[in-house]
């Protein structure tokens, strides 16, 4: 086998890459089962948020059109 130093690049990016294959099949094996429910409650708490916020950006260009239609026919809802 060759020494690191007698590698072209391209043989050495292959290594690489098939080490962190590796260790990322190893890593998802190991650590999925652990991390995989918490991150499902994260997006779905990430997504009750979104939801909230859209809810509560909808209320405020409900408000702008009560005070000033014009302004809020011209709006388009960005920041709203």
């Amino acid at each position: 086998m060759k020494s690191a130093d007698q590698l072209t690049a391209e043989e050495q990016s292959a290594i690489l890459a098939e080490r962190y294959t590796l260790r990322a099949d190893a890593y998802d094996a190991f650590w999925s089962p652990v991390i995989r429910p918490l991150g499902e409650l994260l997006l779905a708490a990430s997504s009750a948020v979104s939801s909230q916020e859209h809810h509560r950006r909808r209320d405020r260009r409900r408000r702008l059109a009560a005070v000033d239609p014009e302004v809020s026919s011209t709006s388009d809802g960005a920041g709203c």
